[in-house]
């Protein structure tokens, strides 16, 4: 696990690019930018300052080369199976990249909620099957059922974890996004 706890960590992460790569990376494995590129549906061209970016900050190395044709191509692979996200320490400049981030996810999940709903053949609203679901969740939950809840959610990340680089399947993403509505004060 690798702890986003710079302001330039999360600044390298708070694109939709850099995230897309490191997922990218955690399906197919290592692989080289022009790989990337058709991996995310981006030209391997706009990939390389996201990619440098990653690198600078640790995010990504360098794990070797490979032939392409006539030219080396470096070979990339994200350097830890999760990050840890920004603390809530009082670093401004965290901080405002932690929200970046977040907004960025955010982001990208309206995007996918949107290419799905265009391309509805492929998307399902009902039953066991379903792959399409936006849905918020307001309640009171005790500390017994927010632990629960928790659990939940943990069981959910490490099915998604052990499913990453699969080739079974569809592809799905989730975006899961928890926030207390009030603060202890407020009781």
């Amino acid at each position: 696990m690798l702890a986003l706890d710079t302001a330039e960590k999360m600044k390298a992460i708070s694109s939709p690019v850099a995230i897309e790569i490191i997922q990218a990376l955690r399906q197919i494995g290592p692989a080289s930018v022009s790989e990337l590129g058709p991996a995310i549906g981006r030209k391997p061209n706009s990939l390389h300052y996201h990619v440098n970016k990653l690198v600078e900050n640790g995010l990504v190395a360098k794990t070797g080369s490979q032939m392409s044709g006539a030219r080396t191509e470096t070979v990339y692979d994200v350097t830890a199976e999760k990050f840890l996200g920004g603390s809530l320490n009082n670093e401004e400049e965290l901080s405002v990249f932690t929200k970046k981030s977040v907004n960025t996810i955010l982001r990208l999940a309206a995007r996918n909620y949107e290419k799905a709903v265009a391309d509805h053949a492929s998307a399902s609203e009902k039953g066991k099957k379903r792959n399409l679901l936006v849905q918020r969740l307001a309640g009171r939950l005790t500390g017994e059922q927010l632990a629960e809840v928790n659990g939940l959610v943990d069981r959910i990340m490490e099915i998604f974890a052990d499913n990453v680089a699969s080739k079974d399947g569809k592809k799905i993403s989730l975006t899961l996004a928890m926030t207390p509505l009030e603060t202890d004060g407020d009781k």
